[in-house]
């Protein structure tokens, strides 16, 4: 079994988000718990959104 972490995701224009590797559940802020399912957070994980939301805009605008 995999331990347990927040997945922190920044967004181009929300602000950053932690997800819970266990639950799926989101925060605006990582807990030492995960308030849904209780299990202790050992770390945190990086992965930028706002790269995929920047290249997404780009598609829509007809940027090249």
């Amino acid at each position: 079994m995999k331990k347990p972490h927040w997945i922190e995701k920044e967004h181009l224009f929300a602000g950053k988000e932690y997800v819970c590797s266990c639950c799926g559940a989101s925060f605006d802020e990582p807990w030492e718990e995960c308030p849904a399912c209780g299990v202790k957070m050992k770390k945190i994980k990086y992965d930028p959104v706002y790269v995929d939301e920047a290249e997404m805009l780009d598609i829509l605008l007809g940027d090249e």
